[in-house]
């Protein structure tokens, strides 16, 4: 055994396979694009489950290939995985042993199911010799139909696809009447501490089908990178699964390395409380303090005057009903939010039954309705009345000019405000002499407005229609006496 060629498996980063392999002096190549890379960049460890070398750059990578492969500088993306492909392909044909990981293992057919978007896992299985499955034993399905549930979730959670592009499902070696496949097929099963969470507070976790969605979402993990968690599993997902397998004593940050928003818990396509998890981790921490002694003294004290009554700077404050679920005062809100609560303690007490928000808010906005309703007919009997008087009169009466006048006066904020139909009925009742001429109409100071409305009621009162006011001009004398 001489040469070795691999898939991406999280689980051989576990176990560290390219080092031990190249400890007894077998050569190890990884055939998946991104792990390649990171291993001609010195071994360094993936970024991301899914997408390895996420933290790398175009450039960087065609630097990396010039300086590799000894040949010229490509910054075509096409190109630059051609040549790739044209370097692994001597692997893939003179290899004597081909190990890939295992999404799901089936139980009942002794299959193993491996999914990929460049089909490296077929050619790792098929040319070499001997195909070693690699996966942990969280891993294993019972049967087929568990599978094509399985499958439904990945390829939407990982990558956003309706399935991979490559879904490979092998089971056993070839037979003697075959003429491709492995000779020699072989399962290795990790536990790596993962019985260890079965029958405890994080056997949750056994769920994980490793889609990367949590990491995906996560606030931290977006900002920091994966590198920053210390191990090859970043994100939520990580922060749970590291203490777990190596002890919550050699990972102390990564619990802390979450805000606790709840996202990985709302895209998690198993269902994982991850950020209920993690607050357990802290809780942890703390029993067998393992935190900072500064940590734990600021937050002991914290916990001591949550517990106990804060004095208040009257006794009213002090009897408000802003009382958290313990019974405990909290901090002096506003009046107006504690009458509201005062109101809610005294219904409280008589025994009522509580209403739902979401009744309460129907009740609201039934009443808002009717009101509505109302101010429109209300609006629609105005605006006939003024109709009516105007037609009569062959003009605008003393009643109509008033009420013109009086919704112009109302109206003296604008902006925002819809025409009320009062007003425009009365308008178009106006004759066309007597309406204000356009620079008084753009003229929206609500002084000017007031000029305007006594102008036209003493036209009105007079009998005088032939006139035109403009906005500015002086108010003409009382002509009541004339």
């Amino acid at each position: 055994m001489k040469k070795v060629i691999k898939t991406k498996s999280m689980v051989s980063e576990e176990m560290q396979l390219n080092r031990v392999l190249g400890e007894m002096g077998v050569q190890s190549i990884e055939t998946d694009l991104g792990e390649y890379i990171l291993q001609i960049n010195d071994n360094k460890p993936p970024s991301h489950i899914i997408a390895p070398v996420v933290h790398k750059d175009k450039e960087q990578i065609a630097d990396l290939f010039a300086k590799t492969h000894k040949k010229p500088r490509l910054t075509d993306i096409p190109e630059m995985t051609r040549e790739a492909h044209e370097v692994l392909r001597p692997h893939f044909m003179s290899a004597d042993m081909g190990v890939t990981g295992g999404n799901f293992i089936i139980a009942e057919t002794g299959s193993v199911a491996v999914v990929t978007n460049e089909n490296n896992e077929g050619m790792c299985m098929v040319m070499p010799r001997v195909h070693v499955a690699v996966t942990g034993i969280e891993k294993v399905l019972p049967t087929l139909e568990d599978l094509a549930t399985a499958m439904r979730l990945l390829p939407r959670s990982a990558t956003g696809q309706t399935t991979s592009n490559y879904f490979s499902l092998l089971t056993g070696p070839r037979a003697a009447d075959e003429t491709d496949g492995p000779e020699h097929m072989y399962f290795v099963l990790v536990d790596g501490g993962r019985t260890g969470l079965i029958g405890g507070e994080f056997q949750e976790m056994l769920r994980c089908i490793r889609c990367a969605a949590c990491m995906n979402h996560c606030p931290v993990h977006q900002k920091i990178g994966g590198h920053a968690y210390g191990w090859m599993y970043p994100g939520p997902m990580g922060s749970v699964l590291t203490p777990a397998y190596v002890g919550i004593d050699k990972a102390l940050d990564l619990p802390q390395a979450a805000t606790l928003c709840g996202e990985c818990n709302s895209v998690c396509p198993v269902g994982i409380p991850l950020s209920d998890l993690l607050r357990k981790l802290r809780e942890k921490q703390m029993e067998r303090r393992l935190r900072p002694w500064r940590e734990r003294a600021a937050l002991t004290f914290w916990s001591y005057l949550a517990k106990r009554r804060l004095p208040t700077r009257s006794s009213r404050s002090s009897r408000c009903a802003c009382s958290n679920a313990w019974g405990q005062p909290q901090v002096d809100c506003a009046p107006a939010v504690r009458r509201r609560l005062d109101r809610h303690a005294r219904h409280a007490g008589t025994g009522r039954p509580h209403v739902p928000r979401i009744v309460q808010g129907a009740a609201v906005a039934s009443r808002l309705r009717a009101a509505s309703r109302k101010r429109k007919r209300r609006r629609n009997v105005s605006s006939g009345a003024v109709s009516s008087c105007a037609n009569e009169t062959g003009g605008l009466s003393s009643r109509s000019v008033r009420c013109a006048s009086d919704c112009r006066f109302r109206r003296r904020h604008r902006r925002g405000c819809r025409r009320d139909s009062t007003e425009v009925a009365a308008r178009r009742a106006v004759p066309s002499e007597v309406r204000r001429p356009p620079s008084a109409r753009a003229h929206r100071h609500p002084p000017a407005v007031r000029r305007r409305a006594d102008v036209d009621r003493r036209l009105a009162a007079a009998g005088r229609h032939d006139r035109h006011w403009p906005a500015g001009s002086s108010l003409p004398e009382d002509d009541a006496a004339s």
